[in-house]
């Protein structure tokens, strides 16, 4: 089970005990997105896959022939992806081995995925359950502290809402596993929403409605949302906070 989160302060920890009230379920926290290092390791060994790809053909149609210039051969696009996904998969077994005795059902939360990274998850893992979970961008820039750092200004903050959102709400229509959560509605206790997650965490409502009751006061304090950081967001975001209800 994969959680992601379009942005910070929308709510992933929230469910992350909801599903975790679930003995036998184990939902691990954030690895601070190092997939997008795994992405980022296939895409450079992709373009060289390309461009010594006349390389590679003239070497093993020549009986693999030394005297000839093979100094960017590398292994067919096909195979790096199928290598990558097997990198990846075996990474994420690996690193949540720990402590899975006892629970059938493993998995993690993170705060800073899109497309990219999603769409090698769902190739390693295509029966997984992916959790999608948006929160209003205004909101949720008010609540994210200055001295976490991850964001230098509220522009940035706001594309990276608008493109996950962009990708989360293509990836809900596309992939029967996945499911789009919006954190209002959560807390707002909607009964659409309250029903579907009651079912993928496999608990009962009142056990929810206990991890709802139950605030985590940690050190987190709101800032003051300055005007223009808020026009900023409403502008790079409007179209996606209109059909999220935001606006």
């Amino acid at each position: 089970m994969i959680l992601s989160a379009a942005t910070h302060r929308s709510g992933s920890t929230l469910v992350q005990r909801i599903l975790n009230a679930r003995p036998q379920t184990l939902i691990w926290g954030e690895h601070l997105g190092v997939l997008s290092q795994f992405h980022a390791i296939y895409k450079k060994v992709q373009l060289l896959s390309e461009k010594g790809k006349s390389s590679r053909k003239a070497y093993f149609q020549s009986g693999e022939n030394p005297n000839q210039w093979l100094a960017l051969m590398t292994p067919s696009p096909e195979y790096i992806e199928q290598a990558t996904i097997e990198s990846v998969r075996t990474f994420l077994d690996q690193l949540y081995q720990q402590n899975k005795e006892g629970h059938d059902i493993i998995g993690f939360k993170e705060v800073r995925y899109g497309a990219k990274e999603l769409t090698i998850l769902q190739k390693c893992y295509p029966e997984a359950k992916l959790l999608l979970l948006v929160r209003n961008p205004l909101k949720a820039w008010e609540s994210y502290p200055k001295s976490w750092g991850e964001y230098s200004s509220a522009l940035q903050f706001a594309r990276q809402w608008n493109n996950n959102v962009k990708d989360y709400l293509a990836i809900a229509r596309s992939n029967p596993q996945a499911v789009f959560i919006q954190y209002e509605k959560l807390i707002a206790k909607d009964a659409a929403t309250v029903d579907r997650l009651i079912e993928l965490a496999q608990i009962t409502k009142e056990e929810l409605n206990g991890v709802l009751a139950q605030k985590i006061r940690g050190s987190v304090r709101k800032k003051t949302i300055t005007p223009k950081q808020a026009a900023v967001i409403r502008r790079v975001c409007r179209r996606n906070m209109r059909v999220l209800g935001y606006l």
